[in-house]
């Protein structure tokens, strides 16, 4: 593989046998290694709106601002809240599983 022209590590072509020649270019990655997505990014601190109400015992749903958009949780409370209430998320259970508090008003 060859730095090519500019010397930021890109290859120029592959030579086939026969009429064919195939060129690409890759990226060759300098330094750390860096994940495509953010998945680890904590939901936490963010806000959020209630999209199914949150029952005193049970789950609801919020749609909450993270990565660039917006992403479903499963949502718990300690006190029921109802549906299109802005909410914080306070912790967070599992990937997908939050805990939240409504916003003073």
């Amino acid at each position: 593989m060859s730095e090519g022209a500019s010397g930021r590590g890109w290859s120029s072509s592959v030579d086939r046998p026969g009429p064919l020649q195939v060129t690409f270019r890759i990226r060759v990655s300098r330094g750390r290694m860096r994940t495509a997505d953010d998945s680890s990014q904590s939901p936490v601190g963010a806000l959020g709106k209630v999209t199914v109400a949150i029952p005193q015992n049970g789950p609801g749903e919020v749609l909450v601002g993270v990565r660039g958009g917006s992403e479903a949780y499963a949502a718990w409370s300690a006190a029921p809240v109802a549906k299109d209430v802005r909410v914080i998320v306070v912790d967070s259970v599992s990937a997908r599983s939050v805990i939240v508090e409504p916003l003073p008003s």
